[in-house]
């Protein structure tokens, strides 16, 4: 081969090199910004994800409160409610209560004894207020709508001046939230709405509310929508992210936007890897809060072509967005434990409430199989505590309760359970290793709880018990009930005594452990 062929050849050779190293180049950097794009759009459906669970717990967390306040009476409480009518006289608002965090209003006539109950059941969804105000200002407004005309809205922003309307009842969260249109009686997603009060552009998330299958009203967070378009704008991908509603209403976009534009996204919930449509175009789309919102990301072909051929891949943003991420997500998390804390336990005794007793109990049944051992329910009573809040008031009843309360958490082993039944009565589970023992253990148990004091007077407290021995198949609310009936009769018997059932039958707890062959 001469001299001029073999140059030939390789100036053919480089050209191919180049050319294949240019559109290798071109072709690596299409599909590291689609790549860049896929993750980007991960991150921010789990991040927006996370954002809709921990609202969504906090709705949960608000219904809870008013219906254990609403399975529960407190006539003296609900009695200090007063309602005055307002300028209009179809209308009445709650007079002035210096714990309420909100205002509260409603439709005339005055509130009878059973709307009454309701209103003051109402009102129990103000420590999520308080926890969450301290935590977040994504929300707006938290507020319980009742079926029966009225509505309690927090929190109190300059004054009172909330005034009941009817026409709330048209509202999109009510209608999709009331039956019979949410038959699961899950969360519903509605809005963009512009806030009356000058909040900006806000989104409803609402829960219906029901006690024993009867439709009480829904529980409601207005979230900001500029706090969702901060989200889905977190971090650099090419392209657009677009948050829709299941009607296809545009809630938050990274560009100028008006909410509550109907946009056509198709492709629905691809996940996040890119499908083409018709003209070449690519999308992405994430189902978010339950399907009723869905995070949409768009595409264009030119673009992509664009900014590969460019050369600009801002992958370092990566770890800056994840950070960020994290960062957010543990924000929610402390938000998130303090609502489950208040779903769990007592805020004035620091114990366990039902739901919580519940949860923990079956790794406790498992601990009591796995050592052979009883398990006791030991119900207390403080006697004459109506007594005490009569002549010393509420606040003397409440540090009473407060002081049993902490000797329970003293005494109590590290595997014992010790709940606020209800109002001042009190359930611990003690499991036994030996059945002659568990008298000794519940009476230590009552006799320490006896320290308390009511600081007025500087008299003891007693307390009135029943003792039962959970059987092999007996449930806990059943031996609960065995246990409240022996209180009883402590009472009948003249209070400060414990009663206890420690027959050998029903059996021990291990005979529930099947026997292998």
């Amino acid at each position: 081969m001469s001299g001029r062929s073999l140059l030939a050849v390789c100036v053919v050779g480089a050209a191919l090199a180049a050319v294949t190293v240019g559109v290798g180049t071109f072709v690596a950097h299409v599909a590291q910004f689609k790549t860049v794009a896929e993750d980007t759009f991960a991150s921010r459906s789990l991040l927006l994800s996370k954002f809709a669970s921990f609202h969504e717990e906090t709705l949960t967390a608000m219904r809870s409160l008013v219906l254990d306040r609403f399975a529960t009476e407190d006539h003296a409480s609900e009695s200090k409610l007063t309602f005055l009518p307002m300028e209009q006289k179809e209308t009445w608002e709650l007079a002035d209560v210096p714990e309420a965090r909100g205002s509260l209003s409603g439709t005339m006539p005055i509130p009878t004894a059973d709307r009454r109950h309701e209103i003051w059941s109402a009102l129990a969804i103000d420590p999520v207020v308080e926890a969450m105000s301290g935590a977040s200002s994504d929300v707006v407004w938290f507020y319980y709508q009742s079926a029966d005309d009225f509505l309690y809205l927090a929190p109190d922003r300059g004054g009172r001046s909330f005034r009941f309307d009817p026409q709330i009842y048209k509202q999109d969260y009510w209608t999709r939230a009331a039956p019979p249109s949410d038959p699961t009686a899950g969360m519903v997603v509605a809005g963009p709405y512009d806030d009356l009060a000058g909040q900006g552009w806000i989104v409803t998330l609402a829960e219906p509310v029901y006690a024993d299958g009867r439709f009480l009203g829904v529980v409601a967070l207005d979230v900001r929508v500029s706090t969702m378009q901060l989200l889905i704008g977190l971090g650099t991908a090419i392209g657009e992210s677009i948050l829709v509603s299941d009607g296809d209403h545009l809630i938050a976009s990274q560009e100028d936007f008006t909410p509550g534009t109907v946009v056509s996204a198709p492709l629905r919930d691809t996940g996040a890897k890119f499908s083409e449509d018709a003209s070449g175009d690519m999308w992405m789309s994430a189902p978010i809060a339950a399907n009723q919102l869905r995070l949409v990301h768009k595409l264009r072909r030119g673009e992509l072509f664009a900014a590969a051929a460019n050369d600009s891949a801002p992958t370092w943003f990566m770890i800056a967005l994840f950070g960020l991420v994290g960062a957010i997500a543990w924000r929610l998390r402390g938000a998130l434990v303090k609502v489950t804390m208040l779903t769990h336990y007592d805020p004035l005794t620091r114990l366990l409430n039902r739901r919580g007793l519940y949860d923990k109990l079956p790794p406790i049944l498992a601990f009591a199989r796995r050592k052979h051992a009883a398990l006791a329910v030991l119900i207390l009573d403080i006697d004459f505590f109506k007594s005490i809040n009569d002549s010393y008031g509420h606040l003397a009843g409440d540090r009473v309760l407060q002081q049993v309360g902490e000797s329970l958490l003293r005494t109590k082993r590290p595997f014992d359970l010790a709940c606020r039944w209800g109002g001042e009565e009190f359930v611990v589970v003690l499991p036994i290793d030996d059945n002659s023992d568990v008298q000794r253990v519940a009476e230590r148990v009552r006799s320490d709880a006896m320290k308390s004091r009511i600081e007025e007077s500087g008299k003891a407290v007693t307390l009135s018990g029943g003792l039962v021995l959970l059987g092999g198949n007996e449930t806990i609310d059943t031996a609960i009930g065995r246990a409240d009936r022996l209180l009883y009769a402590a009472k009948q018997g003249g209070r400060n005594r414990m009663l206890a059932d420690l027959a050998d039958e029903p059996p021990r707890l291990q005979m529930l452990v099947p026997v292998s062959a």
